[in-house]
């Protein structure tokens, strides 16, 4: 656990690090990372670990989430007044 969070500890000051840098830097930073994340998933077994770090890498310096979760759904800034009901009467059924 503490190799991990040694790992996320190095992507998020690696990113702190290059924040204000050009684009081709920031690039270059994101790239190592990954190949970091790549030399060490070859010493390790744990897909999860793999697959956290490169989202977060990908989070980071992307200007879009890797995360496919934070793509789904509807953006009720768009929605008509009846969707925007609808929506609202769905999430009321699940939450309560």
């Amino acid at each position: 656990m503490n190799k991990e969070l040694n790992c996320y500890a190095k992507i998020l000051d690696c990113y702190k690090e290059n924040l204000n840098k050009d684009r081709i830097t920031s690039e270059i930073s994101k790239n190592k990372s990954i190949i970091k994340i790549i030399n060490v998933s070859q010493c390790r077994n744990d897909l999860n670990f793999v697959k956290n770090a490169l989202l977060l890498v990908l989070s980071l310096y992307d200007d879009h989430p890797a995360d496919i979760y934070s793509n789904y759904g509807n953006d009720i800034k768009e929605c008509n007044p009846s969707q925007k009901k609808t929506l609202l009467s769905q999430l009321k059924k699940e939450l309560l």
